[in-house]
């Protein structure tokens, strides 16, 4: 019996209108893939066997596709607690690490140019394909409750706010490009209590 290890990759940039199959064709040229998931936001994941996985990565990171520079990089590893590993962070989430965010330990990203027709459960969706997602939340104006067309989303965990902010800053929701930035302990834009919903 042969046995095919599998690596999942994270694809952002996509052009509009990009479908799955178009993209795993694109990435059949090296490797073997198992499985392509294109979301709506302009981002996707494809699962193909490893040594393709760094076949591709080499190619295609940066690569001119349709008329825009995709950005391929391997989707995030979790330790034997379900906790983000990457390179720069110690597995178990240790204070040593590569970025102002370890050492901040900022768990919060601002999101600008929303929607105003988002909610905060569509948020919080499209932040969890590429991290835990703690709470979510939109501003609003407290006399109309209407959207300012900003929010706020609370990752898990502190290791996951700048993978994110790299693969969702500039992608597409409700037809608006979104703008994200981290925001630093003690700026006190936190996600609010009392708000019920937003977190599980």
């Amino acid at each position: 019996i042969f046995f095919r290890f599998m690596a999942s990759i994270y694809v952002g940039k996509l052009p509009e209108g990009t479908t799955s199959a178009e993209l795993g064709e694109l990435f059949s040229k090296y490797g073997v893939v198992e499985k392509v998931d294109v979301k709506p936001a302009g981002y996707g994941f494809i699962s193909m066997d490893a040594e393709g996985t760094d076949k591709a990565i080499d190619a295609l990171d940066g690569f001119e596709w349709n008329g825009a520079a995709l950005q391929v990089e391997r989707s995030q590893s979790k330790d034997k607690q379900g906790r983000p590993a990457r390179a720069g962070y110690p597995a178990r989430g240790g204070e040593k690490g590569g970025s102002e965010y370890a050492v901040n330990r900022t768990k919060c990203i601002i999101v600008e140019n929303l929607n105003y027709e988002t909610h905060w459960q569509d948020l919080k969706d499209m932040f969890r394909e590429v991290g835990e997602v703690a709470r979510a939340d939109i501003d609003r104006d407290p006399s109309t409750g209407k959207s300012k067309g900003t929010g706020i989303v609370e990752m898990r965990w502190h290791e996951d706010v700048l993978s994110t902010v790299k693969q969702l800053d500039g992608a597409i929701l409700g037809g608006r490009t979104l703008r994200l930035k981290a925001v630093k302990n003690g700026s006190g834009a936190e996600p609010r209590d009392g708000r019920g919903g937003r977190g599980g």
